[in-house]
């Protein structure tokens, strides 16, 4: 009986886990790669060379630095997030002035709150 009540706490548990969606691969946005990212030369990149390589921005805005376009993509399997965010800057010739690239893994313990 004690071996039975063992493997039902077991099941419990991992359907529990299941059940956060924590265990289940998931994507979201579109990815992107280093080799992308690595091509990008200020003023010299153009708007639609950024274009041609990430598609179109998902969000579109301008702040002190200029007008910008934003790309993200996140990963999740088995607890483990990756996190990719692309800002690219123009200036008013539409060329690259400025770009900002993260890549940050985030835990499952960080996604939940307890780092």
């Amino acid at each position: 009986m004690n071996k039975v009540t063992s493997l039902i706490a077991l099941v419990i548990a991992i359907i529990t886990l299941s059940g956060c969606g924590t265990l289940i691969p998931y994507t979201q946005g579109k990815d992107f790669s280093m080799a992308s990212v690595s091509s990008i030369k200020k003023s010299e990149t153009t708007q639609a060379e950024i274009l041609t390589m990430f598609g179109d921005a998902p969000i579109k805005g301008s702040d002190e630095k200029g007008a910008f376009w934003k790309y993200s993509h996140q990963s999740t399997v088995m607890l483990q997030t990756s996190v990719k965010r692309l800002t690219v800057w123009f200036n008013e010739k539409r060329v690259v002035q400025d770009f900002s690239f993260q890549e940050d893994p985030v835990t499952g313990a960080e996604l939940l709150g307890n780092k």
